[in-house]
């Protein structure tokens, strides 16, 4: 697949930041992603925002065409990472942050997310994604994430580290450097990741626990559970582009009791952690054998 340019962007005039919301069929949430992007503090709410309709069969493109503060454009090229391309080329900002049309960021998500390029080092933040359902199962996964994030982000293991473009801001250099997304189904913001980090060190990206986004779509534990299988499919495949591993069992039980300490749970609570670790792992591991059956065959999900 030949990679579009990104010396095709307008460049005539420049912002600090932009916002690129890749939609297909987005319908259903992204009148509240954009309300909550129009909503946004302090200087972040000057920042371009940028939703490009990825051939949805849906109202997608005419809800974003309500927005008089919403720039919408248009990829034929079907994929997520495609349509985020699409938007780097059109993009103004030093700063390019990508949300998902199915997050609804906190009022202060940008200018939390973006406050750590104050720093010239750092090239990439990636924020926190907050899982909707209520029950203490979920709520457990959640500060189960919010460690796993914490470690993985700030350690020192180049091959550990990931992205979700559902919330991350990434500096221009980084895609004037290295080129754009790698245009596939998943993980390339796993590739993207992983190529500044081998350019510029770990320190080149750092986790925002501040900025936050409500991730609609997981809603519940089956949601959860074939996310991650999913991940793992992913992995198998992107690790024939990029060196990737897995944690040791001795790192994920470093981090089950680093999320025990963390939040002082007792021992019913510990037992529960546990378990859904457990199950994590086997999803993740079933997913990974999956890709690797499928050799090219990137998941659907």
């Amino acid at each position: 697949m030949n990679e579009p340019h990104l010396e095709n962007r307008t460049t005539n005039e420049t912002t600090v930041l932009s916002v690129i919301v890749p939609c297909f069929n987005a319908a259903a949430t992204l009148g509240r992603c954009l309300d909550a992007l129009l909503e946004q503090e302090g200087s972040a709410s000057t920042a371009q925002i940028l939703v490009i309709d990825n051939n949805s069969t849906d109202a997608t493109a005419s809800i974003a065409a309500k927005y008089s503060g919403v720039e919408l454009l248009r990829e034929s090229t079907q994929g997520a990472y495609a349509a985020r391309n699409a938007g780097l080329r059109q993009a103004k900002g030093e700063i390019m942050a990508f949300i998902d049309p199915d997050c609804i960021p906190r009022p202060d998500w940008l200018a939390k997310l973006t406050q750590p390029f104050d720093a010239p080092s750092l090239k990439i933040a990636i924020g926190r994604s907050l899982l909707v359902g209520d029950s203490l199962a979920m709520r457990t996964l959640q500060d189960y994430e919010h460690i796993k994030d914490a470690s993985v982000l700030g350690g020192t293991d180049p091959e550990l580290y990931y992205g979700h473009t559902n919330n991350m801001a990434i500096r221009r250099e980084v895609f004037d450097v290295l080129g754009p997304f790698a245009e596939r189904r998943r993980g390339g913001d796993v590739i993207c990741v992983r190529k500044c980090v081998d350019r510029w060190g770990c320190e080149a990206v750092e986790y925002q626990p501040d900025s936050e986004v409500m991730h609609l779509e997981m809603d519940g534990l089956r949601t959860y559970f074939r996310k991650v299988l999913t991940y793992g499919w992913s992995n198998a495949l992107y690790s024939q582009v990029i060196p990737s591993r897995v944690a040791p069992a001795a790192s994920r039980w470093a981090l089950f009791r680093k999320v025990c300490d963390h939040y002082g749970y007792t021992l019913p609570r510990q037992l529960l952690l546990l378990g859904l670790m457990a199950v994590e792992g086997q999803a993740w591991q079933r997913g990974y054998r999956r890709g690797c059956a499928a050799g090219a065959t990137e998941p659907t999900t």
